[in-house]
């Protein structure tokens, strides 16, 4: 394998540069087998912002509406639809979201589900509301395996009380990113 070190001569350019190669993040994409050898690896991630519009939450569940455009991207390959997503390849991923939203009451709980398949595969924190017309965050980190191409990913949100909650739209606000870790 080529040797992948950044030198003093390189240009300390990024991802997406319009004509330079990606140099500051060439030595994280590197796989390490159990031999000590060394190999380029595809690591896809995905950064995604919600749809651009407020969401209205009523008592029970809602699947979470991302953006089908305007995604930052690395070494792409996902599908993404308005309430789900599939990944280019089988491994493990680290998937991340965080969510704003806006509580018109003082009593209730809210919580992300992450599921593959109609199957939970994790739950973030359960949010209690204590105090009305509050911005709260509620976030959720997990290990995902994808099994097979044909998995389908969402994130859902579960609203305990029926409340006019809205999950915000401002973007970095209300996010997930998604990341293969692992082959």
């Amino acid at each position: 394998m080529a040797d992948i070190r950044i030198y003093s001569t390189e240009e300390a350019v990024g991802l997406n540069h319009p004509t330079k190669a990606d140099v500051i993040n060439r030595p994280m994409l590197v796989a390490h087998d159990a031999s000590g050898h060394h190999s380029t690896v595809d690591f896809p991630c995905l950064m995604i912002n919600m749809n651009g519009t407020n969401q209205p939450v009523s008592t029970g569940t809602t699947s979470l509406k991302w953006s089908t455009g305007g995604g930052v991207e690395y070494n792409s390959g996902f599908t993404i639809t308005s309430t789900n997503f599939k990944c280019p390849s089988t491994g493990v991923y680290l998937v991340n979201v965080l969510i704003r939203t806006v509580e018109n009451t003082t009593s209730g709980e809210s919580d992300l589900m992450l599921k593959r398949n109609t199957t939970i595969l994790a739950r973030g924190m359960w949010h209690k509301v204590y105090q009305n017309n509050i911005n709260m965050s509620v976030s959720l980190m997990h290990l995902a395996l994808c099994e097979s191409t044909d998995d389908v990913f969402c994130v859902d949100y579960y609203r305990s009380v029926s409340t006019n909650t809205i999950l915000s739209s401002e973007i970095g606000i209300t996010r997930m990113e998604v990341c293969k870790i692992c082959p």
